[in-house]
This record gives C-alpha cells, structure tokens and sequence, in this order.
C-alpha cells in the first residue's frame, strides 16, 4: 500500500468490507400476505378486535396479514380448496 494515513487506510478497508464479504444492500422482494379466512362468526361490529388482532400478527410475523371474510363456512373451505 502506498503512503496512506491510518484513517484513510480504515476508510478504504470499511467501504471494501460489504463487496469482500458479499454483503452489499440488495433490495429484499416484499412478502406476500398471509391470508385467514373468517366465517360469519366474526361480526362487522368486531372490526375493532379485528383490526387490533390483524396489527398484532403483523408485528409479530413480520409479514402483512390479511382477513378475507365469507357467508358460509363452505366458502371459506372452497377458498382453501384454490389455493
């Protein structure tokens, strides 16, 4: 190495650092959403509790959450059935 100062050098070898060890910024592909279906069971005048316990999920799973809400325990089940 050439006649470099001390800080300089530790400049250079922290700006090397992330292509040395292969870890430069790559942007990450946004997750999809984890889908729950909800039967008539849940009210629309539950949409408090629903709201609060979809925020709590996504907190914790760090992945968007989404409710999908049909009439009929069968619609749900045919959802399932489609993927």
């Amino acid at each position: 190495m050439t006649n470099l100062t001390a800080p300089i050098r530790i400049l250079l070898l922290l700006l090397a650092m992330p292509f040395a060890t292969g870890l430069h910024a790559t942007e990450q592909p946004p997750k999809p959403p984890i889908r729950i279906g909800l039967t008539p069971v849940f009210l629309d005048d539950q949409a408090t509790f629903i709201n609060e316990w979809r925020d709590y999920l996504q907190r914790h799973l760090a992945q968007p959450v989404t409710f999908v809400q049909r009439g009929t325990y069968r619609e749900i089940v045919d959802l399932l059935h489609e993927g």
